[in-house]
């Protein structure tokens, strides 16, 4: 155990690529466990320190701030239906092609809700509005009522769902640039359509609405957080970091949006700047409902980031709204701030599919780019670590999705794999053509994770080979 860097323990257990929610609990969780072997000041100070691992330092910093969404903020934008609305009219107008996804919700949504047309979803966000009003005002609701807002809230994400799928299908898998200037509004709707599923769940069973906090504080509880506090501010080297925290308690600014707006204030300070400073000054700038910046004598540095979105900009000072085209535009593949150069780069396979890994859709068409299953060790991560049987079946069935220099570690990843893949579709890798003999034995030594069938069936094989 590094005892004078403890970041370098804490970074083994989060993952970039996992929601900043996410990562705040695992931070949480890794606090709890470790705070009798490090104080508070050091694992702060350790996090601060700018000599390596920049990506992951600044993704633990962003973790910190998340903010939990106040499920009234939810409501209320979820109430005016748009995700339905513009559903409808693709199905009235014929302005796309149908995935049956959109056709299923569109059969359900006249069968079981009388919704056929626009009309009727605008007279379904009225009634939706006035029965989130009466829950606001903490008046009570009839089961029947709830369960109706319920179920019009989870065909309002479904609804979402269709609107992502049908972006990841119709994304050229070939133009590596667009999917990763996509994927940001791809994590957002996801996070959004989840949270909207998680709300009406909520009002269905009649539970408390709760208040935007912040996601750290929440996993900690809030005596503990506050423990955890007075021993930062212990050292005057931490309060800079707890001042950060304070005030996003107090704001509580959203952070898709809070990323997007550390673009611009990063851009505006030299590299050497610590990331603290951007962030606080990118803070300092946003309200609720979007941000207004100083930017100074810094127009030429920030000039390539204001023509990507609607802008208004009044001599030194810059100011927007938080627009969905705002995160598209200003936050990276990682969902992180987005590097100088970073539209100009293209991204490399790893990267792009790891961002990809919960999005079926859109996996199942990067695979058929030859620039991404022609990538060493690309497809045997997605076959160790999906979890979707669509995607394992097209990798099992697909010969150039597990032949090749490039995709030797396939056939192993997919007997090593615990989800269900039927047996008869992976049977014939378990042969010396596909996985080594070695490898084989390794698996009857160390089972574990190992599912029951495969395990037998490779004894069976490396049994006959010894006979």
């Amino acid at each position: 155990m590094n005892l004078s860097d403890p970041f370098s323990l804490l970074r083994a257990t989060i993952d970039i690529s996992d929601p900043f929610t996410d990562g705040a609990k695992k931070i949480a969780t890794f606090v709890k466990q470790t705070e009798e072997r490090f104080d508070v000041p050091l694992l702060i100070r350790s996090l601060l320190r700018t000599h390596d691992s920049q990506k992951e330092r600044e993704y633990a910093l962003f973790c910190f701030l998340d903010v939990s969404r106040a499920d009234f903020d939810t409501l209320g934008q979820a109430t005016a239906l748009r995700q339905l609305r513009h559903t409808v009219a693709a199905g009235i107008y014929g302005v796309s092609e149908a995935e049956d996804s959109r056709l299923q919700l569109l059969d359900t949504l006249r069968t079981q809700f009388d919704l056929a047309t626009i009309d009727d979803v605008v007279d379904a966000a009225r009634w939706c509005a006035t029965v989130a009003r009466r829950l606001f005002d903490g008046e009570e609701v009839c089961p029947a009522d709830r369960l109706s807002l319920s179920k019009l809230l989870d065909r309002e994400a479904e609804a979402m769902r269709c609107r992502t799928e049908w972006l990841s299908g119709h994304v050229d898998p070939y133009n590596m640039r667009a999917i990763a200037r996509l994927l940001p509004l791809l994590t957002v709707c996801d996070e959004q359509a989840a949270s909207l599923r998680e709300l009406s769940e909520r009002i269905n069973r009649n539970d408390r609405l709760g208040m935007a906090v912040l996601t750290f504080e929440y996993a900690m509880r809030t005596d503990a957080f506050e423990k955890w506090r007075k021993k930062a501010l212990h050292d005057a080297a931490t309060t800079p970091f707890i001042e950060l925290l304070e005030m996003q308690r107090e704001r509580k600014i959203p952070l898709r949006p809070l990323i997007a707006v550390c673009t611009l204030a990063r851009r505006l300070h030299s590299k050497e700047t610590p990331s603290l400073t951007w962030i606080r000054y990118a803070l300092e700038s946003c309200t609720r409902d979007g941000f207004r910046m100083d930017i100074s004598n810094g127009i030429d540095a920030v000039k390539p980031l204001l023509g990507m979105c609607e802008i208004t900009v009044s001599g030194t000072t810059v100011s927007g709204g938080f627009s969905p085209n705002l995160f598209v535009a200003w936050t990276g593949i990682d969902m992180l701030t987005k590097a100088e150069h970073e539209d100009l780069a293209e991204p490399s396979p790893k990267e792009l599919v790891a961002r990809c890994m919960n999005n079926d859709a859109l996996l199942l068409r990067l695979l058929e780019n030859p620039r991404i299953f022609g990538a060493p060790g690309v497809v045997a991560m997605v076959a160790y670590t999906s979890r979707s049987l669509s995607v394992l079946h097209k990798i099992a069935i697909t010969t150039p999705l597990h032949t090749g220099h490039a995709n030797a570690g396939v056939p192993l990843a997919l007997l090593k794999n615990p989800s269900h893949i039927p047996i008869n579709l992976i049977r014939h890798f378990i042969n010396t053509r596909y996985v080594s003999l070695t490898d084989m034995k390794e698996i009857l030594r160390n089972p574990y994770g190992i599912r029951q069938e495969i395990f037998n069936e490779v004894k069976i094989f490396v049994g006959n080979r010894y006979s």
